[in-house]
């Protein structure tokens, strides 16, 4: 039996990230071009495109540093599940609900997430862990109150991975 490939996905952060820098690089290459040419030219030309560029690169900047830090936190985010799959201790949390993410729309469509929670035995507290968005109605597979597996760091449960696919058959959507 092959090991099981766990997905992390990207996320709608990571893809606003990716956006933002591409926006900002085209903005900063398209000032310094337009920078270029107006360093070459004489005249009243001169004085009017110097300003230019310094929008242009100024918006670059700006869009350029916002999407590095989407790209940022969502890299130290799928960082902190690795880890917790790879150093964590699995514990078994109780599926308690199968909910609608509104707040992502892809084709006015919204995903589904699985809502699990584990009672830690030692000092009594709920924790409540909140699976990855699935594109599919995962609630006629998964009953309330069946396990599923949670990978946790000890001390540290903000840092956690919920295994769905564990315990999700392979789906596939035609």
């Amino acid at each position: 039996m092959e090991p099981t490939r766990r997905k992390f996905g990207i996320g709608a952060v990571g893809i606003v990230g990716l956006i933002f820098t591409t926006i900002g690089a085209l903005f900063g290459i398209i000032g310094m071009i337009v920078g270029f040419r107006g360093f070459f030219s004489t005249g009243v030309e001169r004085e009017i495109l110097w300003i230019l560029p310094v929008v242009f690169i100024g918006i670059g900047v700006i869009f350029f540093a916002l999407g590095l830090i989407f790209i940022i936190i969502t890299v130290r985010k799928r960082q902190r599940q690795k880890m917790a799959v790879e150093r964590g201790q699995l514990i078994y949390a109780d599926v308690s609900a199968v909910g609608i993410n509104t707040s992502i729309s892809v084709n006015g469509r919204s995903p589904y997430y699985v809502e699990c929670h584990y009672k830690d035995p030692v000092t009594g507290t709920l924790h409540v862990f909140r699976s990855r968005d699935l594109y599919f109605d995962p609630a006629s597979v998964l009953g309330q109150g069946m396990m599923i597996p949670v990978y946790v760091m000890p001390g540290d449960f903000d840092s956690y991975y919920v295994d769905v696919d564990a315990v999700l058959p392979r789906v596939e959507q035609h």
